[in-house]
């Protein structure tokens, strides 16, 4: 094992990628690996659902109406 390998990149499989041909994919290993992608997805679909609720009805949950 590589000493300049961290456990990011090993656990993702980056080390098998090239340090030279890969430079900066390999530098994001750590962020890579805390990337929290279903609390992404579910942040954008929620997002993504109240604008199309607002457009569809936008009217709704205004005050005075």
């Amino acid at each position: 094992m590589d000493p300049d390998e961290n456990e990011a990149l090993l656990r993702l499989g980056l080390h098998r990628l090239p340090a030279r041909d890969f430079p900066h994919l390999r530098e994001l290993a750590p962020v890579l690996a805390d990337y929290d992608g279903e609390a992404e997805l579910d942040q954008g679909l929620s997002i993504l659902l109240s604008g199309l609720a607002e457009r569809l009805n936008p009217r709704a949950g205004k005050p005075g109406d």
